[in-house]
């Protein structure tokens, strides 16, 4: 009986093991992975760091919450300076807090991932115009499945092998604001059991917002809006709250207001959007409305955060609105200065204040307000 019961143990222990691996086509004794696996989202802008990305970002994790994969932690192509764009990729926590990350889905670096996958994802999810136009691919319909590019692909510049390739397009008239609708922005069947099927799965975003023209090509940006987030549902609500500035940021935050005698809430701040936006504010403009706001909340010291690059108008600002002025133009140190980060530090400043205006049609602002509405802060717009 004992040799029975035994041999029954093994037997379902053996089927258990097989059910777990069936999700995985590539899952046999020599795969690197069992179980449900990846998920790495890879996607890429000219701009450099931008709001956009935090947009696609809310998308994306909520997709790798649905197909109840690890998510794999993408880097960021930020620029050095303003003047000047190259490849060069930042780590997800050099901006934004993994360990609060990991309490909304579970997470790993991508140079971890690397390794434990040996360097080789098993699908890659992308368009066929993405297929033909960056690895010389050709899909022979929308929904193929066809042999990966034998050279490696570069991810946020890490080198991978990709098995396969799922050729999948969007539909023309996609609804604007739809929600997941379950896992997939449209809720196709066929493409949420290819993630599912494959334990390590590539969503090749790298043509989104890329080229003129061209729609995000696989997902889209979330709406990034206070009404937005004040409507959100539960899960998306979860994954906004998830995505947390990092640590060292929040410290370099700290360090300027000390250095400054600034102390949280008690101080007010503005988001003056000067350059290349159909709503930028010109210096009379701003000084117009923000003069009167001072002034209605009794404020002595600003906080400003601008994209003015006009001495002039810098000069005018300064001269007009009567307060101190104070802006995050001295890094502690030379890995803050970096545009992207930067940007970030500025958001967390305004965030801290009192009082906050900003430009409504601003996602730089409206990453602000969400924050300050999260923490019951008042914010007032332009």
């Amino acid at each position: 009986l004992a040799v029975i019961m035994s041999l029954l143990r093994a037997c379902a222990l053996a089927l258990l093991l097989s059910l777990a691996c069936d999700a995985a086509e590539h899952c046999d004794a020599a795969s690197a992975v069992c179980g449900p696996g990846f998920f790495l989202p890879h996607f890429h802008y000219r701009s450099g760091f931008n709001d956009k990305r935090t947009r696609w970002f809310y998308r994306v994790l909520r997709l790798g919450r649905a197909f109840d994969k690890t998510f794999v932690l993408p880097s960021f192509n930020a620029r050095v300076s303003n003047d000047t764009f190259e490849e060069h990729f930042q780590p997800f926590e050099d901006f934004f807090d993994s360990a609060a990350l990991a309490r909304y889905l579970p997470v790993v670096s991508l140079q971890d991932f690397h390794e434990r996958v040996a360097g080789t994802i098993d699908v890659a999810v992308m368009t066929q115009a993405t297929a033909e136009r960056r690895y010389g691919l050709t899909c022979p319909h929308d929904r193929a499945t066809i042999d990966g590019p034998t050279a490696p692909v570069e991810v946020f510049s890490v080198p991978f092998n990709v098995s396969k390739v799922y050729c999948f397009d969007y539909p023309p008239a996609w609804p604007s604001g739809q929600d997941l609708g379950g896992a997939f922005a449209n809720g196709n069947a066929a493409l949420e059991g290819v993630i599912a099927r494959y334990a390590t799965v590539l969503l090749d975003g790298y043509d989104n917002h890329d080229h003129a023209g061209q729609t995000p090509d696989l997902v889209f940006s979330q709406p990034f809006t206070a009404q937005s987030f004040q409507a959100a549902s539960a899960d998306e609500a979860r994954a906004r709250a998830a995505v947390q500035y990092s640590p060292a940021l929040l410290a370099e935050a700290d360090r300027f207001l000390a250095d400054h005698g600034l102390v949280a809430g008690r101080y007010v701040a503005a988001h003056w959007r000067r350059s290349r936006h159909s709503a930028a504010k010109t210096p009379e403009e701003f000084v117009s409305r923000v003069q009167a706001w001072l002034a209605e909340h009794g404020a002595a010291t600003l906080f400003l955060a601008s994209d003015a690059e006009s001495q002039a108008d810098i000069d005018y600002v300064y001269a007009r609105l009567g307060v101190r002025i104070v802006r995050y133009d001295a890094p502690s140190a030379p890995s803050f200065a970096q545009p992207g980060r930067a940007a970030l530090v500025d958001q967390i400043l305004c965030a801290k204040a009192a009082r906050f205006i900003g430009l409504q049609v601003s996602t730089f602002t409206e990453v602000i307000v969400e924050h300050r509405t999260r923490a019951d802060l008042p914010s007032d717009y332009l």
